[in-house]
């Protein structure tokens, strides 16, 4: 049930597209600017090309008829894989801490 609310809000509410590959994705394409969401169970990314746009994500998605929903800062870590993101856009993610437990 929570994932069909939040799909049709994402999708009928604030105009996102459902990936037809994953379910848990999803993508908006605003004039320049590309918003794309990762879901895993009641967690979400928020990946963006533009800070405006991420501000309309962030009061739509909690506005009057959303969620109760808080922004943790940038992503620093998710589902256990370290993210290490760069000044001119690329990503590292890091499974070390998963390792290191295994030893």
């Amino acid at each position: 049930m929570w994932q069909l609310k939040l799909r049709t809000h994402l999708v009928d509410t604030m105009g996102f597209t459902n990936s037809t590959h994953d379910l848990c994705l999803f993508s908006r394409r605003m004039n320049d600017s590309v918003l794309v969401e990762g879901v895993y169970v009641d967690d979400i990314i928020v990946s963006h090309n533009g800070n405006k746009h991420l501000e309309w994500f962030k009061n739509e998605f909690t506005g009057p008829n959303g969620f109760r929903a808080k922004h943790v800062g940038e992503l620093s870590w998710f589902l256990g894989v370290e993210v290490v993101q760069h000044a001119d856009y690329t990503v590292n993610l890091s499974q070390s801490q998963y390792v290191k437990k295994l030893c």
